[in-house]
């Protein structure tokens, strides 16, 4: 698929992008809604990586808040219902 879908805060996932590959600017991170394949490719040619491997980066970062309050809600035994999560890569 060639829709990203970036599933949190974007000015988030930008952060820990930024904490991880230093060499991220803000421009290298503008999001322009529509602009998917011009967000890819500036990520691709700065951290010389496939476009696949950006779309898994971008992916990850997004996901880490929702997983790490699951796992803190279920630390603190709170169990929400199951639910259906798509991932589009």
């Amino acid at each position: 698929m060639n829709k990203l879908t970036i599933k949190g805060n974007w000015n988030e996932v930008q952060g820990k992008l930024k904490q991880k590959y230093a060499q991220l600017t803000d421009d290298d991170l503008a999001y322009v809604e529509g602009k998917d394949d011009e967000l890819l490719g500036r990520l691709q040619k700065k951290l010389g990586k496939a476009q696949d491997e950006v779309r898994k980066i971008i992916a990850i970062f997004s996901l880490l808040p929702i997983y790490a309050k699951l796992y803190a809600d279920r630390r603190a035994g709170v169990h929400p219902p199951p639910a259906a999560a798509t991932i589009i890569l």
